[in-house]
């Protein structure tokens, strides 16, 4: 229960964080985040292994550069 309670708490924060930097695209922004991440199967896991993948602070750090990578067009 106090796993599931956190994990609610850190995506409530990292959705504010999105809405509050990205505004009504927050939710590509997301997308694209998780894109990045997914590319390369080692930080994938890393992520998911560190618990990395649920902090809102990482989660906006790799939409902000999702985002930039998109506008450069290597991501798509």
């Amino acid at each position: 229960v106090d796993a599931a309670l956190a994990r609610l708490h850190h995506e409530a924060a990292a959705a504010a964080l999105l809405q509050r930097e990205f505004g009504d695209a927050h939710e590509q922004a997301l997308a694209d985040a998780r894109k990045l991440a997914n590319r390369d199967p080692r930080v994938a896991q890393l992520l998911r292994s560190s618990n990395l993948g649920n902090d809102p602070e990482t989660i906006l750090q790799f939409a902000r550069l999702a985002v930039r990578q998109r506008a450069a067009g290597r991501l798509k």
